[in-house]
């Protein structure tokens, strides 16, 4: 829950809690959030843009949490997931995570955990991968589309909201 996410994390957060570099605070915003990693212990960013703009839920997991692990997959930073509120039932959103610095992505596959399944899915060919400077330090930024209700939705159902367990993995 984002009343969890105290300000004053966001704030202590990068670039004087900017984590996205946009030159608003994070804690000012619905659509963007700033909290720690516990798997990293380092902030991670979440912003997002569309029809679905409104964090309403952070979270992170480490795998050994989740009740099917990915046999094949380890996910050195986590799963990272959120909900957020859609202004439109199966509207669409983009959404970009600023990790706390540059990482080898060659190594990455992104997988998403659907609940639907209850199976982990490669989201791989969906995400771009990038760096962004955020307060004068380099970071790895990851961009992709999700729509309320695709195939990529966490609970797969048109119901104005979406829900998305998803991190970057390397082979086990």
């Amino acid at each position: 829950d984002l009343d969890n996410i105290a300000i004053a994390e966001e704030d202590d957060g990068p670039n004087s809690g900017d984590g996205n570099n946009d030159g608003t605070p994070d804690s000012e915003q619905s659509d963007v959030t700033t909290a720690v990693n516990p798997t990293i212990a380092k902030y991670t960013t979440t912003a997002v843009a569309g029809d679905c703009d409104t964090i309403t839920e952070v979270q992170f997991y480490k795998e050994s949490t989740m009740a099917i692990q990915d046999s094949l997959y380890d996910y050195p930073l986590g799963l990272h997931g959120f909900k957020l509120d859609c202004t439109t039932v199966g509207g669409s959103v983009n959404v970009t995570y600023y990790w706390d610095k540059v990482y080898d992505t060659s190594k990455w596959t992104y997988r998403k955990f659907d609940n639907a399944t209850n199976k982990y899915l490669d989201f791989n060919s969906h995400v771009t991968y990038g760096t962004a400077v955020v307060g004068g330090v380099s970071v790895t930024t990851v961009a992709y589309s999700v729509t309320d209700g695709g195939p990529f939705d966490g609970d797969g159902v048109a119901n104005g909201e979406i829900l998305d367990p998803v991190g970057p993995t390397v082979l086990a």
